[in-house]
């Protein structure tokens, strides 16, 4: 692979991040940018079993993990629409995020 290749993936994984801190634009831009950069290279069948067996076994731990993990929400939570995963799964995730996360944001603008 080249360097001009892999600093075009670092510059998009780095766009990614930033908008997970706050740069003002939608994460969607630089998730778009990487699948065309990728183009229509598939995951082989062993990767891909392994990523839904996880998404199976710990589905609701990896989207409270990416909820904690700036600039990887997104991908995740496409990824977990792919793969299937049950909205009563999903939803139940997002409110075990939302209960004391929110919760926490709004005290601390509060205190601050």
């Amino acid at each position: 692979m080249s360097s001009v290749v892999l600093w075009k993936y670092f510059g998009v994984s780095a766009t990614l991040i930033a908008t997970g801190f706050g740069l003002p634009i939608p994460e969607e831009i630089p998730i778009v940018t990487a699948g065309a950069m990728a183009g229509r290279r598939i995951l082989p069948p062993d990767k891909r079993a392994k990523i839904e067996q996880n998404f199976r076994e710990r589905g609701i731990m990896i989207l409270l993990g990416a909820r904690f993990t700036p600039g990887i929400r997104t991908p995740v939570f496409i990824m977990s629409g792919m793969l299937r995963m049950p909205l009563s799964r999903f939803i139940l995730a997002d409110a075990l995020y939302a209960i004391p996360g929110v919760t926490l944001l709004f005290w601390l603008a509060y205190v601050f």
